[in-house]
């Protein structure tokens, strides 16, 4: 009787154990999930401040001008819905900054 008991004991320990183990691998995990989620937030405010910088600096005639003189041949990656001068007059894009959660 009292080596049935032990075994039950044992086996009980080692399933706690065993639980417990992967209850700590599943909070690791939550935890580089959220790192690896707070990075690729960082990264996209980072692109998105260039963005805006570039944008700021860059004139669409100024642009187009210096392709023209580069003579390269590049295709836009959407097509314009308006026509060339409707898209010269100000911003086709509107930046939207999130506010970062901590």
């Amino acid at each position: 009787m009292f080596a049935k008991l032990m075994v039950l004991i044992l086996a009980g320990t080692a399933t706690a154990a065993a639980l417990l183990w992967l209850r700590q691998q599943r909070l690791e995990l939550a935890h580089d999930i959220a790192n690896a989620h707070r990075q690729i937030d960082e990264a996209r405010q980072a692109t998105w401040d260039l963005q805006v910088k570039v944008a700021c600096y860059v004139e669409p005639n100024s642009l187009n001008q210096a392709l023209a003189r580069a003579e390269l041949k590049l295709e836009p990656l959407l097509t314009p819905q308006l026509g060339t001068d409707e898209l010269n007059r100000g911003p086709t894009r509107v930046v939207e900054r999130i506010p970062r959660r901590r």
